[in-house]
């Protein structure tokens, strides 16, 4: 068998890993594991066991001539397998532009908490926001802390460089008649169907895209979130939905009206109706959907709606901000949305909840009228500052 996964049973993987020249036999050296579970536990062990190989063979060369860059891609190269290809590939992003062209030429041992330091202000200088910045150093931080539990260095050089702080910037939602603008638009389009579908549901593109028929549950009510789909260096990809998004959502009016729109449509397409292990949103002729083929149909229908510049992912963000205005719980949202915590949607909607809070203290100033209104308390006059 070669290095890899190769299926053993039902539920049976065997891990095959190449971990060097044993000088000692004179042979190749491998390590095999037998796992029961998914495929993806499968995964998870290879990776862990690749990057034990890359801890060993960092040490065989001797700790203090390895150089960040250097150390940089033997990290990333251990954590495939183990993250989404899609943020391994924007790590090594950041990691290359950011960076490797800064810092890659240090000695692992000789790096300081101002060469980071000077290294996350070039970035920020050359035009990085600062969410973005802050993103670079947590990666940065994250390769580091491996090279203190391996022994290479004695500390971590990012602990003592600060974080700049950030807040989410507040979105500018479109009024309520421009959503009806938006809403009209798509009621005759092609891809209407996944524009009220991403409204109404707050999914994100690439859990639309990755959608089955057989996910659509109409007698439940619910759509049942599982996948995903990204477009990665040219090719479709279809992998679980991110950590902590796999979800239950359930089917408002304007979701079931969307979903059975797109029922007829894709029957127009392709002839037939459609099976449940087919996806709901589909190129012409059947042909699997891309996420460049939903943009460039979102920006037409922005632009007739005179929504030029609203982005599809700006849906996600609406349809939060609609159910917080509504009086909706921040958990209850977060539980829509795929959020792994309500802190991360109060994070981002803060503002929606302060908007919301004049409306709920007036809210209790009619609870407490209606409360003291037979009593001797006056009611006090005048309006809410």
């Amino acid at each position: 068998m070669p290095e890899g996964i190769e299926r053993r049973g039902r539920n049976s993987w065997s891990v095959r890993v190449y971990m060097g020249y044993d000088a000692r036999t004179r042979k190749r050296r491998y390590v095999r594991v037998t796992i029961r579970g998914s495929y993806k536990d499968a995964q998870r062990v290879r990776a862990e066991l690749l990057r034990q190989r890359e801890e060993r063979r960092l040490a065989g060369r001797g700790a203090g001539r390895i150089t960040v860059a250097e150390f940089l891609r033997q990290w990333l190269k251990g954590r495939e397998g183990g993250l989404a290809p899609k943020s391994v590939e924007r790590y090594r992003q950041w990691l290359e532009l950011h960076v490797i062209p800064h810092i890659g030429h240090l000695r692992l041992r000789q790096l300081s908490p101002l060469d980071v330091q000077e290294c996350l202000t070039a970035a920020r200088d050359k035009g990085l926001g600062p969410a973005t910045v802050r993103y670079v150093r947590q990666v940065l931080r994250a390769a580091l802390q491996q090279a203190v539990e391996m022994g290479i260095v004695a500390d971590n050089p990012c602990d003592r460089v600060r974080p700049e702080r950030c807040r989410p910037p507040r979105r500018e939602m479109p009024s309520p008649d421009q959503i009806g603008s938006l809403l009209l638009a798509a009621s005759d389009a092609r891809w209407g169907p996944l524009v009220v579908l991403a409204l109404a549901t707050g999914m994100r593109l690439g859990e639309l895209l990755g959608l089955r028929w057989g996910d659509v549950d109409p007698g439940a009510g619910v759509i049942r979130v599982q996948r995903q789909v990204i477009y990665l260096r040219g090719q479709l990809m279809e992998g679980p939905a991110k950590a902590g998004s796999a979800r239950t959502v359930p089917l408002g009016r304007w979701a079931r009206s969307a979903l059975e729109r797109q029922r007829e449509l894709w029957r127009e397409e392709v002839g037939r109706d459609p099976r449940p292990e087919e996806r709901v949103f589909i190129g012409r002729q059947g042909a699997a959907a891309t996420p460049g083929m939903a943009y460039q149909a979102f920006r037409r229908l922005a632009r007739r709606a005179g929504l030029e510049g609203l982005r599809l992912h700006d849906l996600r963000h609406l349809a939060a901000s609609l159910m917080l205005g509504q009086g909706a719980s921040v958990r209850a949202v977060a539980e829509v949305l795929g959020h792994r915590a309500p802190s991360m949607t109060l994070d981002v909607y803060s503002h929606v909840l302060a908007d919301g809070g004049r409306q709920a203290v007036g809210s209790l100033d009619q609870a407490l009228d209606g409360v003291l209104d037979r009593g001797a308390i006056h009611q006090p006059r005048g309006e809410a500052v």
